[in-house]
């Protein structure tokens, strides 16, 4: 069985422990005798962040995710860890819960720009298509990326499609992901490995003009 993307009230993922079973992209729980492979999110987001720390931005907005699964977790995390080492505070009212869809995105990020009460120079999304709904919404506010705001993302899908919006992201390798986990998987089957394991994956920093 491959498990793609459990989330932390996946509960029944113990109790596969012992059986040929892989989770893939995001897991349930540190303490899971389930083997996984994945993404180092933390890492990824930590060194998008230092990035543009060290192009001079200061001011942030980070638009998340609900906390349900490690992806939201470690990529909001990653933002904090990298701010905290610099001595930048990310105050409360500038950090939002979306839900990885371009569409509450938009409705976060135009509600930010019609209250005209957030003061940031750089937004922090936890993924591409969360990016997709920040720049769509800054368009109707006659907003320019990165003109007025630096806008980065996460994962490489290229959910832009026909805008143009050169996104400045970090690439993650769902092929290599999914040939490893069924390269484990098959070597559980024949016998091959016995104890669970967790891979994690390194990410590509992509520098394009949002920031």
């Amino acid at each position: 069985m491959i498990i793609w993307g459990a989330s932390f009230k996946d509960n029944y993922i113990s109790e596969l422990a012992g059986y040929p079973v892989m989770v893939m992209n995001a897991y349930n729980s540190e303490d899971d005798k389930v083997s996984y492979v994945g993404h180092d999110n933390l890492n990824a987001s930590f060194k998008m962040t230092e990035y543009l720390i060290k192009k001079g931005y200061r001011n942030f907005c980070y638009i998340g995710a609900r906390l349900g699964n490690s992806i939201a977790k470690e990529r909001r995390e990653g933002v904090m860890q990298a701010l905290k080492k610099h001595n930048i505070k990310l105050r409360d009212e500038n950090i939002f819960e979306g839900d990885f869809y371009p569409e509450r995105a938009y409705e976060i990020m135009d509600g930010i720009l019609t209250g005209k009460k957030h003061k940031f120079d750089a937004v922090i999304t936890v993924n591409d298509s969360t990016a997709l709904g920040v720049y769509r919404a800054a368009l109707a506010h006659g907003k320019k990326i990165s003109g007025d705001f630096a806008l980065v993302g996460g994962d490489g899908v290229d959910c832009f499609g026909e805008e143009v919006c050169p996104l400045t992201t970090f690439r993650v390798d769902c092929f290599k992901m999914g040939r490893i986990a069924i390269e484990k998987l098959i070597d559980q089957v024949e016998g091959r490995e016995s104890k669970a394991f967790k891979i994690l994956l390194d990410t590509e920093l992509i520098i394009r003009k949002t920031a």
